[in-house]
């Protein structure tokens, strides 16, 4: 067999048969890789992006004739862009999901807002405002009572008895 050397020097001079030797050679790693993702066109892309390898390696460099240094060369390029395929495709996933639960909570919050806002109704307007600072401004008890100029324990007691209010009105 000749060198790795040799089979991608004459496939960079065009002789493109050379190129199922290459594929031949990293066909485990490519196959091992697209096991491991869960896109169907790992191995398609993978395969691709080998091609265009190819014509990238600095075959002029002195290290490049050793078939170590190639295969390792190829190698973490072939992890490397397999690394960026999956988080690419994450990111793809990511987003599209994300847009689908945006729509699906506005719709929801609509809704929830006129139910909520009736709720309010039922309670006086100290009571109102803390379950406001409470549950839509996320503020702890102790936060609630410096702005209130109050204490933790009348915020609590205040809370628990707003709570036990909308429990009847539910």
């Amino acid at each position: 067999m000749s060198s790795l050397y040799n089979i991608i020097s004459s496939f960079n001079s065009g002789n493109s048969d050379e190129f199922l030797k290459i594929v031949e050679t990293f066909d485990p790693l490519l196959k091992s890789l697209h096991k491991k993702s869960e896109n169907d066109d790992t191995y398609s892309d993978l395969n691709l992006f080998l091609i265009q390898l190819m014509n990238k390696i600095p075959l002029h460099k002195e290290i490049f004739k050793e078939n170590k240094y190639l295969i390792s060369y190829i190698s973490k390029s072939l992890k490397n862009h397999y690394i960026y395929l999956n988080k690419r495709n994450s990111k793809i996933y990511n987003t599209e999901f994300s847009s689908d639960l945006i729509d699906l909570d506005s719709d929801y919050t609509d809704s929830n807002n006129t139910i909520f806002k009736d709720l309010l109704n039922h309670l006086t307007d100290l009571e109102k405002k803390i379950i406001i600072y409470k549950y839509i401004h996320s503020y702890s008890d102790i936060e609630i009572g410096k702005l209130r100029n109050v204490s933790r324990q009348s915020v609590h007691k205040t809370h628990k008895r707003a709570l036990k209010k909308l429990k009847e009105v539910i």
